[in-house]
């Protein structure tokens, strides 16, 4: 399976969970210096918009080093704690197709090209050494990992 169709599949399988939950569940704290399960969303807008980026920038170096972000100052700059659930469904679905879409156009060469020039260690969700070969089809696995993992924060009823 391609890493569009991946992403694709992961946003299709979640869209009907996430649509079910109501106000009360998503303002939901898992301790009280977490991010509002909303927030939790949100902040995956924001990481779909930053990796979309660094994926558009990649094919324009020779290297895999990327600007990170401040997430706590992306969530509260984007106030998702104050919109509405169903639009804040509605943009991370329409950012992740977008995406999706993108990395359908990605030379494939591209993709695989190894590279000893990268930040993932420092930007990446998973484990990556400093001294490890990477490629751009890795940031992107990462990217799909990160975003399972806050789904699953979101929708674990037990949190």
């Amino acid at each position: 399976m391609s890493l569009s169709t991946d992403l694709r599949t992961l946003v299709a399988q979640s869209i009907s969970s996430l649509s079910k939950m109501n106000e009360a569940e998503v303002i939901k704290k898992r301790s009280p210096d977490s991010w509002l399960k909303k927030e939790i969303l949100g902040h995956l807008i924001d990481s779909a918009i930053n990796n979309i980026r660094r994926v558009v920038v990649a094919g324009s170096q020779d290297h895999l080093i990327f600007d990170g972000y401040d997430q706590d100052l992306w969530v509260r700059a984007n106030n998702y704690q104050e919109r509405e659930w169903t639009d804040i469904i509605d943009t991370w679905t329409r950012y992740n197709h977008h995406f999706s879409q993108i990395i359908c156009e990605i030379d494939e060469e591209l993709l695989s090209r190894k590279s000893l020039l990268h930040n993932y260690h420092l930007i990446g969700f998973g484990k990556v050494e400093s001294d490890e070969e990477v490629s751009l089809s890795q940031l992107i696995e990462d990217y799909i990992a990160h975003m399972r993992h806050h789904l699953n924060q979101i929708l674990d009823s037990n949190e």
